[in-house]
């Protein structure tokens, strides 16, 4: 009976325990939501999946030329970053231009599924063209351009990086970029992930802070919607795709102490 006791009892305290930890968690993810997230009437999960009317959003700012290809949002921080950023490679004779910033929902499901109708020429296996598809583009829902945080810049075709002009440009971001806090998301010799795109940039002051807990509201990630939205495993996604990015990001989170997955 005593035994029987003492092992309910520290059944008890394990879940209290376990439950404390798990509020702290969600506390500390709360805490820095405030750092970023300053619409109250947007629910996390729908700021992280870009489920939000983002001209009603107070923490974007809507911008255009000369700073960008077409009007667009971006988060406000990130875009005073860029500007510093931008004036700067002006000095140096670079044109830095922003050609796609903060993307929705919507957007993404309009880019996702231009490249399923592409891929479903060569592929059958609906399976197989998700897999052709995440070499560069990421599921609706989980798109790090849905955080506002993140910039393609002057041109989303591999090409241009090979011209005069581009790499020009990418050797000015390579060089220059990191004392604007921007860094190159996806980077070239990642074992997993999306392909390189030297055009992504991720602001990091705030790039780090949504990653640093963004597992912890995956489960309530839903994603549907669109073509082949039935073959994507979210979780995969994020472990293999979404977080597989360039070490120095994940390297100065460590430094930080900031979670690491």
């Amino acid at each position: 009976m005593l035994y029987n006791g003492l092992r309910n009892g520290c059944s008890i305290m394990v879940f209290y325990v376990s439950l404390a930890c798990s509020l702290l968690v969600s506390d500390i993810a709360a805490a820095q939501v405030g750092d970023f997230k300053q619409s109250t009437h947007i629910t996390l999960v729908n700021f992280l999946t870009g489920r939000f009317d983002v001209e009603n959003a107070v923490e974007f700012t809507k911008i255009g030329y000369p700073y960008a290809i077409r009007p667009m949002y971006l988060r406000s921080d990130t875009f005073a970053a860029f500007k510093s950023m931008r004036a700067a490679a002006l000095k140096d004779g670079v044109n830095l231009v922003i050609v796609s910033g903060f993307r929705s929902y919507n957007d993404q499901v309009r880019i996702w599924e231009r490249n399923y109708k592409r891929v479903s020429l060569s592929e059958t296996d609906v399976s197989d063209r998700v897999k052709r598809i995440l070499y560069y583009s990421s599921p609706p829902g989980v798109s790090r351009h849905h955080w506002g945080c993140e910039v393609d810049l002057n041109s989303v075709s591999p090409y241009y990086f090979n011209t005069t002009e581009g790499k020009k440009v990418a050797k000015w971001l390579m060089t220059h970029a990191k004392r604007f806090d921007f860094y190159l998301t996806y980077n070239e010799g990642r074992l997993k992930g999306f392909k390189s795109e030297p055009w992504q940039y991720s602001y990091y002051p705030t790039a780090s802070k949504i990653m640093s807990f963004f597992r912890l509201y995956i489960s309530a990630v839903n994603v549907d919607g669109f073509k082949g939205s039935h073959a994507v495993d979210v979780a995969k996604i994020l472990d293999e795709y979404i977080i597989a990015i360039n070490p120095e990001i994940l390297k100065r989170m460590q430094l930080e102490g900031k979670i690491v997955y």
